[in-house]
């Protein structure tokens, strides 16, 4: 097996292996365990050329990053711009604000972080579930 020392310089000095070309698919190239480990690097998402990401068995996968074939449309400008704002809500908050999101979550047993909450709350606009959410877990939402 190659090193991933080997596999970089392979795949950065074969002009076979652009992502613009057809070739052999690369999508499940794995470097030899503990690679990134050793460097202190737990690596996710985007890097350089390549998108990584950890499998179900814990190892690490990279593959071609595959850019976007067209601009985003409108309405995934929309959608973006909805979550921008909502971050931007949650930053306002008092840290009390942000704690009572948080006891709710917990108290709820739900699996999502108070930050979730909020964010499902304000895209979806569900007043009736959030006057539930706070009688059940004794909080104020605002």
């Amino acid at each position: 097996m190659l090193g991933s020392e080997e596999i970089f310089k392979k795949i950065s000095s074969d002009p076979d292996t652009s992502a613009t070309k057809n070739r052999i698919d690369f999508m499940a190239l794995q470097p030899p365990e503990n690679t990134f480990h050793l460097l202190g690097l737990l690596i996710g998402g985007d890097l350089g050329p390549f998108t990584f990401y950890k499998s179900q068995r814990r190892l690490t996968v990279w593959f071609d990053k595959a850019p976007p074939l067209s601009p985003p449309t409108d309405l995934q400008t929309a959608q973006r711009n909805r979550f921008r704002s909502a971050a931007a809500w949650w930053k306002r908050l008092s840290n009390h604000q942000r704690r009572e999101y948080e006891l709710a979550s917990q108290r709820a047993s739900l699996r999502i972080t108070g930050y979730n909450l909020f964010v499902h709350f304000k895209l979806t606009r569900d007043q009736a579930a959030l006057e539930t959410l706070e009688r059940r877990t004794n909080t104020v939402l605002a």
